[in-house]
């Protein structure tokens, strides 16, 4: 995301020198013209006015047509890399083999089980979900922050929903809430995650208030 950030600016400086460029030259131009004249002749109109005035009517609606044909050349190339972008997300999140798998595990083997001390007795599969949930949280970010419009959050809506509707992840979310805010005194690597899900109702909105809200498991 920061290299498409990173692009946008420049290719914005870019655009902003260019239209600099366009009018500047058309205007000192017309300067340069009238003093010219001015000297040559300070009374009346002459056939010269009127060339000159042609001329730089011309090249300010050039230089006006030439901006908009950039301007929609630059929206254009920004809609493509943006749909890129898209698209490296949603192909990571649906087939990035162990991402696949742990989205498998929590919304068919995992998704009626509660969090218990259990979870932890698979390290595999551990390090899998925690790698799914730092990947959703990211997503959840960039909705958060309006970098990813709401037609493109459809896209990982499901995967969303699906996980936040789990009674082990909320009960794991709720442990590493609380293990990290007591014991280390930092948020959650996962609070975005969890703030988005109780923006949208998916998590109760005493989740992190409640101390009492799932078993304790870890030490805090």
């Amino acid at each position: 995301m920061n290299s498409v950030c990173r692009q946008k600016i420049k290719d914005s400086r870019c655009l902003l020198f260019f239209v600099i460029i366009l009018l500047y030259y058309p205007a000192t131009g017309n300067v340069w013209r009238c003093q010219q004249h001015n000297f040559r002749a300070e009374r009346g109109i002459s056939m010269c006015d009127c060339v000159h005035g042609s001329v730089g009517v011309i090249a300010m609606i050039t230089a006006i047509a030439t901006i908009v044909i950039a301007l929609w050349q630059w929206e254009q190339r920004r809609k493509i890399r943006r749909a890129e972008f898209v698209k490296e997300l949603v192909e990571k999140l649906r087939f990035d083999d162990e991402l696949a798998e742990a989205g498998r595990i929590i919304d068919h083997d995992l998704q009626n089980t509660t969090f218990t001390a259990d979870f932890y007795k698979d390290k595999k599969n551990e390090l899998r979900i925690d790698k799914y949930l730092a990947y959703l949280s990211y997503l959840c970010y960039l909705i958060e922050a309006k970098l990813i419009t709401d037609n493109e959050t459809q896209l990982f809506g499901y995967k969303i929903v699906r996980v936040l509707e789990s009674s082990l992840v909320k009960g794991y979310l709720w442990n590493l809430m609380r293990f990290s805010e007591v014991r280390l005194g930092v948020k959650c690597s996962f609070h975005n995650l969890i703030t988005y899900g109780m923006k949208h109702g998916r998590i109760d909105k005493d989740f992190m208030t409640n101390r009492n809200k799932f078993p304790k498991v870890l030490n805090f």
